[in-house]
């Protein structure tokens, strides 16, 4: 584990804009998540998306492939462990394996050219499954709304507001501030809302 949490990956989108993490896929740095906007270059960054805590299901077993680190010192959950090989050309690619499956995910950062809107920053993710038998894929976004160089702790105060549509939601944070609303698509499945998030509980 040791490993894999010290290495680490970086895209860029050309405007300031970056995603980054580690090949554990535990985030160990403020910087890390996969969609730090550039608002303002340089100074405005902001950290909109952390990442999408993945679960899988195959059959009756379910598999955890995140990997979190928590303050008491545990790790979980340890997804690390089916983690297969990590390549970072073309662009990042993780791939995660049991004895009857295969799941791959890949992250792009679209490049921005100079003078195009800063409003077209994108993540791309894409999730590949190869098995036996059909899967489920559940996803969670952990969402965010800062400054690149500070941390968001627990406050039940702020209130992330959620908008969803077909294929689609837009995230904003509503109070204390009106943070910078942005909108996550999916090409397939299905979107469950579960109330208002608030920092600090689960969306």
């Amino acid at each position: 584990m040791q490993h894999l949490e010290q290495q680490e990956w970086l895209i860029t989108n050309g405007t300031g804009g970056f995603a980054s993490g580690t090949v554990s896929d535990a985030r160990t740095r403020t910087y890390h998540g996969w969609l730090t906007a550039a608002l303002q270059p340089p100074g405005d960054r902001r950290l909109l998306l952390s990442h999408l805590e993945a679960t899988l299901q195959v059959g009756e077993q379910i598999t955890k492939l995140g990997t979190n680190f928590w303050t008491d010192g545990a790790i979980a959950p340890r997804g690390f462990r089916y983690l297969q090989s990590f390549h970072i050309e073309p662009v990042p690619t993780w791939v995660w394996q049991k004895h009857d499956w295969r799941l791959r995910r890949q992250i792009l950062l679209p490049h921005i050219a100079l003078g195009k809107p800063l409003q077209q920053q994108r993540v791309l993710v894409k999730y590949t499954y190869q098995g036996n038998i059909s899967a489920t894929l559940m996803l969670r976004p952990l969402i965010a709304d800062r400054n690149f160089h500070h941390q968001q702790i627990a406050n039940f105060n702020y209130d992330f507001r959620q908008y969803p549509s077909e294929q689609q939601v837009y995230f904003q944070l509503t109070s204390p501030f009106v943070g910078t609303p942005w909108l996550l698509r999916w090409s397939k499945g299905d979107y469950q809302q579960s109330g208002v998030g608030r920092s600090g509980r689960p969306l």
